[in-house]
């Protein structure tokens, strides 16, 4: 994808239909990693989130996705296998306003991971098969805006 840095917000501007992944240059084992995400209003089918446990800097494999679908109508989860193909593994309805940026915050710690949406908990202890790898922000469609981009290490 093409991703733009500008005062703070970082664009992804392509609106292919294909996941984009951008490395944060952040690794973890234990932490907590929130971002505002702000769909485009216009694009029933995009979504966006965030990836960790990836192999490498820019390497989804094996790597742990969370990301809105569906314009912002649905919340899915799930891992990238060895070979990068996405394997589902959750999803929950939301209903938010993708006028709106909507705030995704993942709590991980050693074997398993939480997801909240603008402060309320939607899903609880996830298990992870993976226990560390680099972080990025992923992105469906476009364009879409990421801001406020917080990490903690640590539980």
């Amino acid at each position: 994808g093409t991703w733009l840095v500008d005062d703070g917000i970082i664009t992804q501007t392509d609106t292919e239909k294909t996941d984009y992944v951008a490395g944060t240059g952040f690794a973890g084992e234990q932490f907590t990693i929130g971002v505002d995400i702000k769909l485009p209003p216009d694009v029933s089918d995009a979504g966006a989130g965030l990836i960790f446990h990836m192999s490498g800097r820019d390497d989804r494999t094996q790597g742990y996705m969370v990301r809105f679908g569906s314009g912002g109508n649905e919340l899915f989860w799930g891992q990238y296998t060895e070979d990068g193909t996405f394997s589902g593994d959750g999803g929950v309805p939301t209903e938010i306003d993708p006028q709106e940026a909507q705030r995704l915050q993942l709590i991980v710690s050693e074997s398993t991971f939480d997801i909240r949406v603008n402060g309320e908990t939607l899903v609880e202890a996830i298990p992870l098969q993976r226990a560390n790898g680099w972080i990025g922000l992923v992105s469906f469609g476009g364009p879409v805006q990421f801001s406020n981009l917080s990490l903690q290490l640590g539980e």
